[in-house]
């Protein structure tokens, strides 16, 4: 490896962990050829602590990675759409949500969004979308969309957010899709059969108070026969103890 370094002017970054104090440090070598006071060749050799840079690298790495299990085991799908060149980036579960076959370098069109979104829910989103991408900040949008791999609607909720380049400008716009189709139509099951307990028991009130009524006239005179019976009855234990 030293030998590689010396002919190509410079060596590769290394890490390794310290004997003595049993941390990790990384360092960057360069070589530079210089002419040594008698007219022969020599090479200093410079070293690079790049130990902090080494762990924020490998820090954002380890979050990346769990940020992707994190979405692979949820469902969620993220994307990043830069607004100034047209751009769109997916991840894999994007393309699983839209039914496209995931592409390597995960690039697709805007249009493979826009086309997906059904007609009547697309021209609020864009609104929503032109809104964020003006004024900035973060905004949250729901739509349904219609899988291109076997043509069913789902329910997406998405949420985003935007970033800005050195001159202040808003040039991404990074965001988050989530299919709620299943949970979207337990909810509506819920409400529907809520509505449907509501109606039982309106009609169930609208019965009992019309058999209310209706036995109310029968059972007047029903009272009065017993009043006479009762009356006849009272009448001849009189005569009889007379």
């Amino acid at each position: 490896a030293d030998h590689r370094g010396l002919a190509a002017g410079e060596l590769p970054r290394f890490a390794q962990v310290r004997n003595d104090h049993g941390n990790e440090e990384a360092y960057e070598w360069e070589i530079q050829r210089v002419m040594l006071p008698e007219g022969g060749y020599g090479v200093v050799c410079y070293f690079n602590d790049i130990t902090p840079r080494h762990r924020a690298e490998r820090a954002l790495v380890e979050s990346e990675e769990r940020v992707r299990l994190a979405t692979a085991a949820t469902g969620v799908g993220i994307w990043e759409w830069n607004v100034i060149t047209n751009t769109v980036w997916w991840d894999e579960p994007m393309f699983h949500i839209y039914g496209i076959p995931p592409r390597p370098d995960g690039m697709v069109q805007y249009e493979d969004w826009r086309r997906a979104v059904l007609p009547e829910d697309l021209a609020e989103n864009l609104k929503i979308l032109e809104e964020t991408v003006s004024k900035g900040g973060s905004s949250a949008r729901s739509f349904r969309i219609r899988r291109r791999s076997d043509g069913a609607v789902r329910h997406v909720e998405c949420v985003e957010t935007t970033r800005v380049n050195a001159q202040g400008q808003v040039e991404w716009v990074v965001g988050t899709n989530l299919d709620v189709t299943e949970r979207k139509l337990a909810a509506e099951a819920l409400v529907a059969n809520a509505k449907q307990l509501t109606e039982a028991d309106r009609r169930k009130d609208e019965f009992l108070a019309m058999l209310a009524h209706e036995l109310r006239n029968p059972l007047a005179p029903m009272r009065n026969m017993t009043e006479v019976l009762k009356t006849a009855t009272l009448n001849e234990e009189e005569k009889q103890n007379s």
